[in-house]
This record gives C-alpha cells, sequence and structure tokens, in this order.
C-alpha cells in the first residue's frame, strides 16, 4: 500500500495561496474605490456591533438604563483613543529620529555617488552635460515666460 505525499497537498496550498493573493491585488488594483467603502463599510460594522455589546454588558451588569449605559460607552471610546493617541505620540519622536537618519544616510550616498561620479567624466562629457541643461533651461523660461 502507498503512503500518500505531503508535497502533493503543499503544492496545491501554495497554488491556492497565489490564486488569493492574485485575486486580492487584481481587486485592489481594478476596483480601489469599492474595495475601499467597503473596508470602511465592515469597519464602521466592526465598531458598531463592539459599540453594542459594551452597551448591552454595562446594561445588563450594572441594571442602568441606555442614556447612561451609551454615555459610558461614548467615554471608554474616547478614553482609548486618547490612550491610542498618547501611545502613538510616545512612539513618533523615535521613529522620526530613525527614519531622519536613514533618509539622511541614504542621501550622504546618493551626493557621493554623484559627486565621484562627476569626478570620473571628462572634461568634453561635462561640457555637452552642462550645454544641455543651459539650453534646456533656456528653452523652459522662453516658453514660459
Amino acid at each position: 500500500m502507498k503512503k500518500p505525499s505531503i508535497y502533493g497537498a503543499a503544492k496545491v496550498t501554495t497554488v491556492f495561496k497565489i490564486l488569493i493573493v492574485g485575486l486580492m491585488l487584481t481587486i485592489v488594483v481594478v476596483m480601489p474605490e469599492e474595495l475601499y467603502d467597503t473596508l470602511s463599510h465592515l469597519l464602521h460594522l466592526g465598531y458598531e456591533g463592539i459599540s453594542f455589546l459594551l452597551e448591552e454588558l454595562i446594561q445588563h451588569v450594572f441594571h442602568i438604563d441606555k442614556y447612561v449605559t451609551q454615555s459610558i460607552v461614548f467615554y471608554l471610546w474616547i478614553s482609548a483613543a486618547a490612550a491610542g493617541l498618547y501611545f502613538l505620540w510616545r512612539k513618533l519622536p523615535g521613529q522620526y529620529l530613525r527614519i531622519k537618519a536613514r533618509l539622511l544616510a541614504a542621501w550622504l550616498r546618493h551626493s557621493t555617488a554623484l559627486a565621484d561620479h562627476w569626478r570620473e567624466l571628462p572634461l568634453v562629457q561635462k561640457i555637452r552635460f552642462i550645454a544641455i541643461y543651459l539650453a534646456g533651461l533656456y528653452l523652459v523660461l522662453s516658453v514660459f515666460s
């Protein structure tokens, strides 16, 4: 009796994953407006569902009326948003400095590479480059002025 191979199942799973990712990319490229509209509706439904569950839970546990429960849930959401903004505020300066350092390093590498390339060019090519640049600048200024 022959044992079933697990490689066939792995191949099918990989092909299935590739098809799903391809379908998702197609949806994102072809229908961005409908996709974003649908996602925003799903997020809103999730928010409303969680709010409703919180309202019902608080109303059942504490035996209070609907208006007070809605106020409590509203202030819970405001508190959660404030806590999220606080943690974001705490993380952003470090992220900003890290991104700034990476961009500065990339700019320095790029400008150094450009300067090295310019130094290696022969004089004739430098003169051609400057002449073409000045001719293009003259044409642009003469057209738009």
